[in-house]
């Protein structure tokens, strides 16, 4: 997989470097959808039931509801149960930050060997429903962990640290990784907003109707991913290989690519990719490596508006693709 050095170098090349911007939901969630179990009311300033999420967490059982009133928490949440986390009120304003001293996740690197991310929430084959909160990212570490499972992720900010101090040349979206997803897991990522370096791995993430500014989405197979209606500013690089299928659709992508490689079999349909391109020269969609099987019909680039590129499509040499409309 992609390590933390290879992800800055990556996004830095691309000078993914733009003005984050994160919408509110126009509508607040119903934040106990025909609720199973209980509410646990957790605030900060000691007017709910407890005053950590952790606390709240260790007393909800499966089903169960934990609302979240505006504060700041610095929390290490790790989440193995089946329970609706919702913030109680305005999603800027429900804060879960990395504790310090919190612990790190440790993955292995084939090419550089081991090395560690540091996450405020990990979900462990869980089902979980995450709403209206913020997650402020550590720089250099990560938002959302999900390992397995199938969880539901709506109307979440994921925003870097504020207070961190950022090297010269680079931005905070490139040494942040909003999302992992791994272990077979399939979350839904709905009515979001982000920045960053997004990795999926062996598994199969739903993206629609999120708002995604200055980002890379590496997704690894095999799996199957769904981009629906999403709006991507100051560029994305949207990137799919290793047996990857799925549908990009109805999304509007501005300075943005897709790149499709390695076994990976894709349908791109009705979306709007506008320039200018961020690379000179550099195609919008680009299909690179035999994606298929012999007399397979390979990705599918149906119905889409290309404006204001030197290239708008590229197939390689060996890969196999329809266009269309």
């Amino acid at each position: 997989m992609f390590s933390a050095t290879a992800m800055a170098a990556g996004v830095a090349a691309l000078a993914l470097v733009a003005t984050l911007v994160v919408p509110q939901g126009a509508d607040q969630p119903d934040l106990a959808p025909g609720a199973a179990g209980p509410n646990h009311r957790v605030a900060a300033d000691g007017s709910g039931d407890y005053q950590t999420i952790n606390e709240g967490l260790a007393a909800a059982e499966e089903g169960d509801t934990i609302l979240v009133a505006p504060g700041t928490y610095s929390e290490y949440l790790f989440i193995d149960k089946d329970i609706t986390l919702a913030g109680d009120g305005p999603r800027d304003e429900i804060v879960v930050e990395f504790p310090e001293g919190g612990p790190a996740q440790v993955f292995e690197d084939d090419d550089e060997g081991p090395y560690s991310v540091s996450y405020p929430v990990l979900l462990q084959d869980s089902d979980a429903v995450l709403r209206s909160l913020t997650i402020q990212v550590p720089l250099g570490g990560g938002g959302i962990l999900v390992r397995g499972g199938a969880p539901e992720l709506a109307d979440l900010s994921v925003l870097p640290d504020p207070g961190a101090e950022i090297k010269a040349g680079y931005s905070a979206a490139d040494l942040m990784i909003p999302f992992e997803f791994l272990d077979g897991s399939s979350p839904v990522v709905r009515d979001s907003a982000w920045t960053g370096f997004l990795y999926s791995g062996e598994s199969s993430p739903t993206f629609e109707g999120n708002t995604i500014t200055a980002s890379v989405m590496a997704m690894d197979g095999p799996g199957e991913v769904v981009l629906r209606r999403n709006t991507f500013l100051g560029g994305a690089l949207i990137h799919l290989e290793f047996d990857m299928t799925g549908t990009i659709v109805d999304n509007d992508l501005t300075s943005g690519a897709i790149g499709i490689g390695d076994g990976s079999s894709m349908t791109v349909q009705d979306n709007v990719l506008r320039g200018p391109s961020l690379v000179s020269g550099g195609p919008v969609v680009f299909v690179t490596n035999p994606a298929i099987g012999v007399g397979e019909p390979g990705s599918s680039i149906v119905g889409n508006t290309i404006t204001g590129f030197d290239t708008g499509i590229t197939i390689d040499d060996g890969a196999v693709a329809t266009i269309e409309g």
